[in-house]
């Protein structure tokens, strides 16, 4: 990825606010104020950061029209390169699949190192193979059987950390603090479920201290519960074919942000 790239959207956003944080400058502001008020700092100027009352919104951290298209930008780009992987890790594992097929009858065939999908069926087609069809996993089945709806991502863990995600291996969503993403009912109850800090404490094992018992303890340190990760603000239902991830249609945002 490029490093304009890299540096587009929230990852830009990221870096000045945790800049801004190191200079001892807080509060709710967008990339550009952000990038001022960081600029005063360093000049020794005093900083002068706007104190209006946000209106009541359903999210904390409002994406501006330009950040929610650049977004959108890095979004695609990185859907593509992932896209453009898989299909070149499918090639890959279907020509070796053949291959081994081939040494095993000991019928040759012409494979280049990187074969098109029609050198690969005459490949199979001389083999008598049948082409494999790649199943989903269990967890793909059920979050795209599951209702979709749109949610606000929290971080109890860490305020302002993201976090990559990817559920059964087919769809990569990053979640963003404070901001509405499109998740499945599966995404979110698995994650109640598994996005969890142990918890431990010393309970009584029920040995006795006694004759026989020298070395045992009548403690041990045990799992007791857990303290969710992640928290999930449902804001209502979406589309079936909705894409999963970051919502940055200001359509559907000014809707979602209506006061409560």
């Amino acid at each position: 990825m490029s490093e304009q790239v890299q540096e587009t959207g929230m990852d830009r956003f990221r870096r000045v606010q945790a800049e801004a944080k190191a200079l001892g400058i807080t509060g709710k502001h967008n990339t550009a104020e952000f990038e001022a008020l960081i600029e005063q700092a360093k000049k020794g100027e005093a900083v002068t950061a706007k104190t209006e009352t946000a209106p009541p919104t359903a999210v904390k951290g409002v994406l501006t029209p330009d950040e929610a298209a650049k977004i959108d930008q890095e979004m695609k780009y990185r859907f593509e390169a992932e896209e453009k992987f898989r299909e070149e890790r499918r090639l890959v594992t279907e020509r070796a699949s053949i291959v081994a097929e081939s040494d095993l009858l000991g019928i040759e065939v012409d494979l280049p190192e990187n074969p098109t999908e029609l050198q690969l069926a005459k490949a199979r087609l001389k083999l008598g193979m049948e082409k494999t069809a790649i199943k989903p996993s269990p967890e793909t089945v059920a979050i795209e059987a599951s209702k979709r709806g749109y949610y606000v991502f929290n971080n109890r863990e860490q305020e302002d950390a993201a976090h990559t995600v990817n559920l059964g291996g087919k769809y990569t969503i990053n979640l963003i603090p404070d901001q509405i993403h499109v998740l499945s009912e599966y995404h979110v109850r698995k994650w109640k479920q598994i996005a969890t800090t142990p918890i431990y404490e010393r309970v009584e094992t029920g040995v006795q201290p006694g004759p026989g018992t020298t070395g045992q303890l009548a403690q041990e340190c045990k799992k007791v519960a857990g303290r969710p990760r992640f928290m999930f603000e449902h804001l209502g239902e979406a589309p079936q074919d909705a894409p999963f991830g970051l919502v940055t249609d200001m359509e559907v945002l000014n809707k979602l942000r209506q006061p409560v």
